[in-house]
């Protein structure tokens, strides 16, 4: 009885070590899929390959394009970053125009707006439907949706956020000057638009 108990023991782990490696082989999957459709600007294969949540953040992000610049500035230093950024390289029509966050992914995708850089696949850690995956000094998460493995860029976003308000305090900047900084920093002073108030104010005014 004992070594049947030991036997079946074994088949029980073998079975779930299988099963957590099929799991990751998944999930680079997706990872694969994913840097390439970016890299080539294939936004809707792209966007398969993203959480749900990453998609409504995007929906958050168009609704704040369309915001006046009072209700912006109550964000969050990140998603004001976010937002200016999208602003200063998109026609105010074309975002007024947009009705989803899945238009305006798809829409950053095919401009070059979201292109990741190369990332090396880390270790993986899966929990139940979630997987962290550590890479140097980040950490990137999937989740399962729908029985399939989604990259959840929103959780890399959210990671960053507290890191930005932090930022402002010691540089003793206000968050304007902050937000507007950096968007010259990652595009270049050449991208924002001459009259600095237009990229505060909601695009459809």
């Amino acid at each position: 009885m004992k070594k049947l108990f030991v036997l079946v023991v074994c088949v029980v782990m073998g079975v779930s070590a299988f099963a957590q490696k099929e799991e990751k082989k998944a999930i680079k999957q997706v990872f694969d899929a994913y840097m390439k459709s970016a890299k080539a600007r294939q936004a809707d294969e792209a966007i398969k390959c993203l959480s749900q949540s990453t998609i409504d953040y995007y929906s958050e992000l168009l609704t704040m394009c369309k915001a006046d610049s009072a209700t912006l500035i109550f964000r969050p230093a990140f998603d004001v970053v976010m937002t200016l950024a999208i602003k200063a390289r998109t026609d105010a029509s074309v975002l007024c125009a947009m009705k989803s966050g899945e238009e305006l992914l798809r829409h950053a995708f095919q401009e070059g707006m979201v292109s990741p850089e190369k990332q090396s696949f880390g270790e993986v850690v899966i929990n139940g439907d979630t997987a962290i995956v550590t890479e140097k000094n980040s950490a990137y998460r999937f989740v399962k949706e729908n029985a399939a493995w989604k990259f959840d860029i929103f959780y890399s976003m959210s990671q960053l956020s507290p890191k930005f308000d932090s930022v402002i305090q010691d540089l003793k900047l206000t968050k304007p000057e902050f937000c507007v900084a950096m968007v010259v920093r990652m595009f270049g002073s050449g991208i924002l638009l001459q009259d600095s108030k237009k990229i505060w104010n909601s695009v459809c005014e």
